[in-house]
């Protein structure tokens, strides 16, 4: 993992009150991957949220924009779950 990788993981984390494993992310590459393990750790950590309406939504728009900022020059629009965090993303 590079330091954007961690910083990524570490923002969501903080964002959303969970802890992700760093084993978890071993086999991630888009963004789409990641999204659907934050899901998975959400709705065993955070039930609160993960059965709020609108869950889905709104940890999409979070993590496509952190994804985003993390990024290089990249908007969140331009995020999609086939973006790849090195190829796509700049990530190192």
């Amino acid at each position: 993992m590079g330091l954007e990788d961690v910083e990524f993981v570490m923002d969501i984390e903080k964002e959303f009150d969970i802890e992700i494993p760093d084993t978890a992310m071993q086999h991630v590459r888009t963004v789409g991957e990641f999204h659907d393990e934050v899901a998975k750790f959400l709705r065993e950590q955070r039930p609160d949220l993960s059965e709020r309406p609108g869950f889905e939504h709104h940890l999409w728009s979070r993590i496509s924009t952190i994804a985003a900022d993390n990024g290089y020059n990249i908007t969140p629009a331009q995020v999609s779950r086939d973006s790849r965090f090195v190829e796509d993303l700049g990530y190192g």
